[in-house]
C-alpha cells in the first residue's frame, strides 16, 4: 500500500511509491520508496513542511552532499519538486547503526570482546574513510552520531544524512544562540555556535567510537550538564577503554579543534596493522598550467565594454571546474568577489536548474523571494508571461544590487543540462548594460547557444602541455615515474589522473601501460558495478536508463550511482532522456581489451536481453549483441526484423545490410516473402542488378512470372540488356503479347494504336500481370529500342484506360505524352501537350505520390521536345523535388529521366552551374550503384560537356568511349546518337577540324538505327552541329581532302532546310544562324553584324539565352574577335566552328 505525505512534491508522485516511513526528525522525513522508472527500492528524503524555505533547504542539502562520491558515504540519486516542497531520492541502506553493529549482543557497560574489536577496526577503517571524502568536498557534516553511521550486511560503513552539513569554509551560518545537531555529539564549538571546522566532525567521530566501546557516550545528563562537562576542557574517564583507542580517542574529544588530528593519525595506524589503508578516495591532483586560459578570464573580468559571459567547453574530465574554481579562488582573495555557484544537474528535476541556486542565494526564503520556480497547479494558478517578465527583473535588480556593492561571479556547471528556461533567463541577466564587477561563467561539454554580444570569450580546453603534466604526475612519485605518467597520459587531465591515482596506490605497471591501470581499477569495483560498466562498454552506443535498468544485476541503479561516483561513466543529454556512456574511450578500450571472449560475449548477451526487455526499437542494435554474443539464429531472426523495421521507415541502406546479415547468419530464412522484400528495398535504392538478382533468388525453384518480370524490369533500367531483354521476352511470349520488328509494319501499329487511343476503341479487362509486364517493356526498353517501347507503351495505354485504375490511367497518360513527345514534328506529336495536361489531372487523383512526380516529368520532356527551356526547367525541377519524398522501384529511374531533359534545357538556358552539378551528381551515382542507365541514355553527354569546362579533355574523351563500348557489347543504347557531338566537341576544343568531322561521319549509322531526329529538340540541335562542323570544313578548315570538303558542303546546305523543317520553337531563327554561320567562315561578313543583332534580340525575347549569346559570339567572330566571356571561349569554338582559332590551337589552313 502506498503511503501518502502532505509535503511530497507532485512531481515526484509520479516517480516514487512510498512503502513505509524509514526515519523522522526535526529537519524531515526518510521513507522506503520504490523507484518506478528504475523499478528499484531507494530512501526518498522529504521536508516536515511546505514552504520556500523548506524548499531551499532541502535543494542545498542535496547538493552539498551530490558532490561527494565515495563508497562510505550515501549515494544520492535525483532531486525533484518545485519552490515549495522538494524531495531527493538516495540509496536504500539496509543495516543497522554503528554501535549495535560493532557491540553486537554485549550489554551498555561491558568492554568489547575480540569479535567486537575487530568489527570496530574494519568499521572505524571505513568511517575515516567516509569523513575524509566528505572533508575533501570541502563540506561538513555536523551531524554524525550512531543513527548517521549504517553498516550494511557486507560490512560496509555508510555515512548518511546531510541534513544539516555546510560548505567549508566559512561553516558558521547559525545564529550564537543556535544550535543545531545532536546534543551528545557535538562539539563544543558548534554548541556554543563558534566557527566550525574538519575538528568538529572528528570530535563527533570520538564520541560514536567511544559509545561504540562501551555502550554509552562518554558524556551523560542532561543537555545542559553535557555542555558544561564539553567546554569544561577536562578529558572523559573513559572506563572500560583500553589503548590504543583509549589515546586516539581522548585526542578526538580535545577542546581544541587542531588538537583533534593526532587521534586520525593513530585511527590510521590502528587500521594499518589489519587492513590496506591506501585511501580508495581520488585525491585532487595539484592545479597545474593553463596560465593561457587564466589570463583570457582576468582578462574579459577587466573589459567593461565586452559581453559578460564566458563560455568554457571542454570534454568531461578535461578540468573546466578546477580551472573556475582556481581562477575565482583568486579572484576572492584578491578582490572579496562573491561567487554564486550552480551546477545543471541531470538527477535535478526542478525548474531553472543551475540558476536556482542563485536566486536561493539572493533571496532564499521569506515575503521578498521571487519564485522564478513554478508553483504546481494544485497551490497556484500558473503564472503569466508578465508575471515571468517581472520575476527575471527582480532577480537581475537583485543580483546588480549586490554586483555594485562588491565584485560578482555567477557561474553555471554542465550546462550541456541546462533547459530552455534556464538559458533564457541566463541571456536575460547577462543583458547589457551591466556593471564591470559582474561576469557569468558558463562551463560545458558542448557548445552552449548565446546570443554573441552577451559573450565576451569562448574558451575550449585540450590536453595538458608536456611540462604541465609532468608537474601534475611529480606528485606520483620520482621523475622518471612523472615522465612516464606524463607521456602515457598524453596531457589528457582524465587519464593523467588515473594513472596518478594508480602510483599512489603502488599500482603501476611498468611504461605506465593505461589499459593495465583502468583494468587493474576495475577490478576493485564491486562485481555488479562491474559487470554494468562491462555493458556499456561492449554496447558500443550510449544506453539509455530504461535499458540499464535492466542490467543482470541485483541492484542497477546503485552499480550506475558508483560508476558515475568513480568518474567511470557519464550522462548526455538526449531528446528522448538521458544517455549513459564511457567517460573516456580509453576506458572503454580497457574494458574490452581485459574480457576473456566467454565474458564478452555474456555481456553482449546482456546488453541484447536490456534492449529488448526495454522495447528499444533498435533491433539491429539488439541483432549485433546476439550475432556477437554467439547466438546466430536469434541474430538472423532480429536482423531480419530490423530490416523490415528499417524498410517502414524508410531506411533502405540500413534495411539492405539488415537482410544481407540475416541471411549470411541463418539461409533458412530466406524464403520468397524476404527476398522479395529485399529486392524491393535494393530497387528502391536504385541498386537495381542486385535487385535483380535478389527477384531471382525469390523466384526459386518454383517459377514466377511477375517476379521475372521485376528482375527483367531492373536488369533492363540499368542498362543490362544482355540479362533482362531474355527475360522480358519469355514472359511477353508467355502472356501472348506479340511483339514487332523494326520497320514500317511496326510504325503502322503505333499509328493504329494512337487512332484506337483517340477513338476510344479499348480491349478487353485485362490483368495486373499484363498491365505490369507492359509497363516494364515500355519503360526500360525506350534507351534501347525506342519504336518498339512506343509500341508496348501505347498497348500499355490502351490496356490501362481499360482497367479504368487511377494510378494506371495517370501513368498511362504520362508515358503516351512522352512518347508523343519524341514524333513532335509528325502528326501525332500535336497531341502530347494536350496528353501531358490530362496526366497531371489523373495524377492528382492517384492516391501514388509518383504519379504526380511522373506526370511532371512528362509535362517536362513535351516542353523539352521543342525547346521551351523555361517551362521545361521548371516542371523538371518540380519532379525531381517530388522524387525526393517517393519510394518505390522505378522511382530513381524516373528522376534519372528528369535529368535527361533538364541537362539539355540547362544547356539552352545557360546554367551552367545547375547542369555541372547535375552531371556530377549522376557520375557519382553510376559508380556508387554500378548502374549507367542514364549515363547510357544520354547523361554521359554532360558530364563530358562538364569535363571540358573544367580543362579535362582526355576525361571527357573516356566517358564517351565507354558509352560507346557498353553500346556495342550490350545493346545499342539510345545514348549513342550523342556520342558524336560528343567526339566532335573534344576534337574542336583541341582545333582538329578533320577529327571532327570524322566523329560526324561515325555517327552517321546510328542516328540512322535511333531516327531521334524526329524529336525536335534533337533534330534542331544536331542539324545545327552537324551544318555549322560542315561549313567550317568546306570553308577549308582542317586541310581535308577536296572531296571531303564537297561533301561536306551539301550537308550544310540540307541542314539548313532540316532546321527550318524541325518543329523547334526558334525553328526559324536557328536556320538562320546557321546560315550566318556558313557565310562568316567563307569570309562573307558584310551585313552580318546587324542580322545577328536581329536573331540575338529574337532569342532573348523566348528566353533562349544560349542561342542569343551564340548569335552574340558570332557577331564578334565575324570580326575576328574570340568571345573568351563565353564559357572561356570553348562554346566559340564547338558551337562555332572556324570562325576563330581556339588559343593554343594551329590553324591547319589559312582562311
Amino acid at each position: 500500500m502506498e503511503e501518502l505525505d502532505p509535503s511530497f512534491p507532485a512531481p515526484a508522485r509520479r516517480r516514487f511509491a512510498l512503502k513505509r516511513l524509514l526515519a523522522s526528525g526535526g529537519m524531515g522525513r526518510v521513507w522506503l520508496a520504490l523507484d518506478r522508472e528504475w523499478e528499484s527500492l531507494v530512501a526518498v528524503k522529504t521536508a516536515n513542511f511546505r514552504s520556500a524555505e523548506a524548499a531551499v533547504r532541502m535543494r542545498a542539502e542535496f547538493r552539498s552532499f551530490a558532490r561527494v562520491h565515495h563508497e562510505n558515504v550515501v549515494r544520492l540519486y535525483e532531486l525533484v519538486g518545485d519552490d515549495q516542497s522538494c524531495c531527493y531520492s538516495m540509496e536504500y541502506v539496509d543495516g543497522e547503526n554503528f554501535v549495535r553493529h560493532v557491540r553486537g549482543t554485549l550489554q551498555d557497560g561491558q568492554p568489547l570482546d575480540g569479535p567486537g574489536q575487530a568489527r570496530l577496526l574494519r568499521a572505524t577503517w571505513q568511517l575515516v574513510e567516509g569523513v575524509e571524502a566528505i572533508h575533501a568536498a570541502k563540506i561538513l557534516h555536523r551531524d554524525l552520531k550512531p543513527d548517521n553511521v549504517l553498516v550494511d550486511g557486507r560490512g560496509r560503513v555508510v555515512i548518511v544524512d546531510p541534513g544539516i552539513a555546510a560548505r567549508l569554509p566559512g561553516a558558521h551560518d547559525t545564529a550564537p544562540d543556535t544550535v543545531i545537531g545532536t546534543m551528545a555529539y557535538m562539539a563544543p564549538e558548534q554548541a556554543s555556535g563558534a566557527p566550525q571546522g574538519p575538528g568538529t566532525d572528528w570530535y563527533a567521530v570520538g564520541v560514536v567510537l567511544a559509545e561504540a566501546c562501551v555502550g554509552t557516550p562518554p558524556f551523560t545528563g542532561s543537555p545542559l550538564s553535557v555542555l558544561n562537562a564539553k567546554h569544561s576542557g577536562t578529558p572523559p574517564a573513559l572506563t572500560g577503554i583500553g589503548e590504543p583507542w583509549r589515546g586516539a580517542i581522548t585526542a578526538l574529544l580535545h577542546k581544541d579543534p587542531a588538537a583533534r588530528g593526532d587521534g586520525v593519525a593513530v585511527l590510521r595506524a590502528l587500521a594499518a596493522a589489519v587492513v590496506d589503508t591506501r585511501s580508495r578516495l581520488t585525491r585532487s591532483l595539484p592545479f597545474v598550467g593553463r596560465d593561457s586560459e587564466l589570463g583570457r578570464l582576468t582578462r574579459a573580468w577587466e573589459r567593461a565594454d565586452a559581453g559578460r559571459v564566458v563560455l568554457i567547453v571542454g570534454a568531461s574530465g578535461s578540468g573546466k571546474s578546477r580551472l573556475v574554481e582556481e581562477w575565482t579562488s583568486s579572484l576572492r582573495g584578491a578582490l572579496g568577489a562573491r561567487v554564486f555557484a550552480g551546477r545543471c544537474d541531470p538527477r535535478e528535476s526542478v525548474p531553472f536548474r543551475g540558476l536556482d541556486a542563485l536566486e536561493d542565494q539572493l533571496t532564499p526564503h521569506g515575503p521578498g523571494r521571487l519564485r522564478l520556480t513554478a508553483t504546481t497547479p494544485t497551490v497556484d494558478p500558473i503564472p503569466s508571461r508578465e508575471a515571468r517578465e517581472r520575476a527575471f527583473a527582480a532577480l537581475r535588480d537583485r543580483l546588480l544590487d549586490e554586483a555594485r556593492r562588491r565584485p560578482v561571479v555567477v557561474w553555471i556547471d554542465d550546462a550541456q543540462w541546462a533547459g530552455p528556461d534556464t538559458l533564457a533567463l541566463l541571456v536575460d541577466l547577462a543583458r547589457p548594460p551591466l556593471p564591470a564587477g559582474l561576469l557569468f561563467v558558463v562551463t560545458a561539454r558542448a557548445d552552449v547557444e548565446l546570443p554573441a554580444e552577451i559573450v565576451a570569450l569562448r574558451l575550449s580546453l585540450g590536453a595538458l602541455g608536456e611540462s604541465d603534466a609532468r608537474k601534475v604526475a611529480a606528485t606520483a612519485g620520482s621523475p622518471e615515474l612523472a615522465g612516464q605518467i606524463a607521456a602515457a597520459s598524453a596531457g589528457d587531465p582524465l587519464l593523467l589522473s588515473e594513472l596518478c591515482r594508480a602510483a599512489a596506490r603502488g599500482g603501476l605497471p611498468v611504461g605506465g601501460d593505461v589499459r593495465a591501470v583502468i583494468a587493474a581499477r576495475l577490478t576493485e569495483l564491486p562485481p555488479d558495478a562491474r559487470r554494468v560498466f562491462e555493458m556499456i562498454a561492449v554496447a558500443g552506443a550510449p544506453l539509455s536508463t530504461p535499458i540499464l535498468r535492466r542490467a543482470p544485476v541485483s541492484d542497477p541503479l546503485a552499480s550506475l550511482s558508483i560508476l558515475l561516483a568513480e568518474r567511470l561513466v557519464r550522462v548526455d543529454p538526449s531528446p528522448t532522456g538521458v544517455q549513459v556512456l564511457p567517460t573516456h574511450d580509453s576506458l572503454a578500450e580497457a574494458c574490452l581489451a581485459a574480457l576473456d571472449p566467454l565474458s564478452r560475449e555474456d555481456r553482449h548477451r546482456a546488453v541484447a536481453a536490456a534492449l529488448e526487455a526495454a522495447a528499444d526499437p533498435r533491433s539491429e542494435l539488439v541483432a549485433t549483441h546476439l550475432e556477437l554474443g554467439g547466438q546466430p539464429h536469434a541474430a538472423a531472426r532480429s536482423f531480419l526484423r530490423a530490416a523490415r523495421a528499417a524498410a517502414r521507415a524508410f531506411a533502405y541502406r540500413a534495411a539492405t545490410l539488415a537482410y544481407e546479415r540475416a541471411f549470411r547468419l541463418d539461409p533458412t530464412l530466406a524464403d520468397r516473402e524476404a527476398r522479395v522484400g529485399q529486392a524491393e528495398i535494393l530497387a528502391a535504392l536504385g541498386l537495381r542488378h542486385r535487385a535483380a538478382e535478389a527477384y531471382l533468388a525469390a523466384e526459386g525453384a518454383q517459377a514466377c512470372a511477375p517476379l521475372r518480370v521485376r528482375a527483367a524490369e531492373q536488369y533492363l533500367l540499368s542498362s543490362r540488356i544482355q540479362a533482362g531483354a531474355p527475360l522480358l521476352a519469355g514472359v511477353l511470349a508467355a502472356q501472348s503479347i506479340p511483339s514487332k520488328e523494326p520497320g514500317v509494319s511496326l510504325l503502322l501499329s503505333i499509328a493504329w494504336a494512337h487512332v484506337r487511343l483517340a477513338a476510344g476503341w479499348l480491349p478487353k479487362a485485362t490483368t495486373a500481370d499484363e498491365l505490369h509486364v507492359l509497363w516494364v517493356a515500355a519503360a526500360s526498353l525506350s534507351p534501347f529500342q525506342p519504336l518498339l517501347s512506343h509500341w508496348y507503351g501505347a498497348l500499355y495505354a490502351l490496356r490501362a484506360r481499360a482497367a479504368a485504375d487511377p494510378s494506371a490511367l495517370a501513368r498511362a497518360a504520362s508515358l503516351e505524352a512522352i512518347l508523343l513527345a519524341r514524333f513532335r514534328g509528325t502528326w501525332f506529336g500535336r497531341f502530347a501537350p494536350e496528353r501531358a495536361q490530362d496526366a497531371l489531372r489523373l495524377a492528382r487523383l492517384s492516391p501514388h505520390p509518383g504519379d504526380l512526380a511522373y506526370a511532371y516529368v512528362a509535362e517536362a520532356a513535351v516542353h523539352w521536345s521543342v525547346c521551351n527551356a523555361v517551362e521545361a526547367i521548371a516542371a523538371g525541377e518540380e519532379a525531381l523535388r517530388r522524387y525526393d519524398s517517393v519510394v518505390s522501384p522505378t522511382a530513381h529511374w524516373e528522376a534519372n529521366v528528369a535529368r535527361l531533359w533538364l541537362f539539355a534545357v540547362y544547356l539552352l538556358d545557360e546554367q551552367h552551374d545547375k547542369l555541372m552539378a547535375m552531371a556530377d551528381l549522376v557520375e557519382r551515382d553510376a559508380a556508387e550503384r554500378e548502374d549507367t542507365w542514364a549515363l547510357d541514355a544520354g547523361m554521359f553527354w554532360a558530364t563530358a560537356r562538364t569535363h571540358l569546362l573544367r580543362g579535362r579533355p582526355e576525361r571527357a574523351a573516356a566517358a564517351v568511349n565507354a558509352v560507346l563500348a557498353r553500346s556495342e557489347s550490350g545493346g545499342h543504347n539510345v545514348g549513342e546518337i550523342l556520342a558524336d557531338m560528343c567526339q566532335a566537341d573534344v576534337a574542336l576544343s583541341a582545333g582538329d577540324f578533320g577529327g571532327a568531322w570524322a566523329a560526324v561521319l561515325r555517327g552517321l549509322p546510328r542516328r540512322a538505327r535511333h531516327q531521334a531526329e524526329i524529336i525536335p529538340a534533337i533534330g534542331s540541335d544536331y542539324y545545327f552541329r552537324r551544318a555549322t562542323i560542315a561549313a567550317a570544313v568546306a570553308a577549308g578548315r582542317g586541310d581535308l581532302p577536296a572531296a571531303t570538303r564537297t561533301q561536306a558542303a551539301g550537308y550544310a546546305r540540307d541542314d539548313i532546310g532540316r532546321i527550318r523543317r524541325s518543329g523547334a520553337v526558334y525553328a526559324r531563327e536557328l536556320s538562320d544562324l546557321t546560315a550566318l554561320h556558313g557565310r562568316v567562315v567563307r569570309g562573307d561578313v558584310a551585313g552580318v553584324g546587324d542580322e545577328l543583332e536581329r536573331l540575338a534580340a529574337a532569342f532573348e525575347k523566348s528566353r533562349h539565352r544560349f542561342w542569343a549569346h551564340a548569335a552574340r559570339a558570332l557577331a564578334m567572330g565575324a570580326e575576328g574577335v574570340r568571345d573568351s566571356a563565353w564559357q572561356a571561349g570553348l562554346y566559340v569554338d564547338i558551337y562555332l566552328p572556324g570562325v576563330v582559332v581556339a588559343p593554343g590551337a594551329t590553324p591547319v589552313s589559312s582562311r
